[in-house]
């Protein structure tokens, strides 16, 4: 197959996909955030130490759980259910019913998760 003349349109095409690529790998270079996730296994109850805080969940029942001794400036959350304080340094977990079949995860910090299998 004979190669074809480059033309003045297609260099510029491949110029344009050249910058949008480096600008893609660039930004997203940049707003990487490396997540650590911790692993909390136990039969009702489990303890994780994350930044010199021990940490403990309790499961309450099917769908619930509570989270104790978490530091007043952390604020927890979860996309599979509701996360609201029940007293200081404390938290009521209540996964959806429909997440119940997934693995169940909290989010602590903005760079801590931790992954509960009780």
């Amino acid at each position: 197959m004979p190669a074809e003349k480059l033309t003045k349109q297609r260099l510029l095409q491949v110029v344009i996909m050249m910058l949008l690529l480096i600008g893609a790998f660039t930004w997203r270079s940049f707003t990487y955030e490396n997540e650590k996730t911790l692993s909390c296994i136990g039969r009702d109850q489990c303890k994780v130490k994350i930044d010199d805080h021990m940490i403990e969940i309790v499961k309450t029942s099917l769908s619930s759980y509570e989270l104790h001794q978490v530091p007043k400036n952390w604020s927890p959350s979860s996309q599979q259910g509701e996360v609201t304080p029940i007293m200081p340094q404390s938290w009521a977990f209540q996964v959806s019913p429909n997440q119940l079949d997934k693995p169940l995860y909290v989010t602590l910090t903005d760079k801590v998760r931790v992954r509960i299998s009780i």
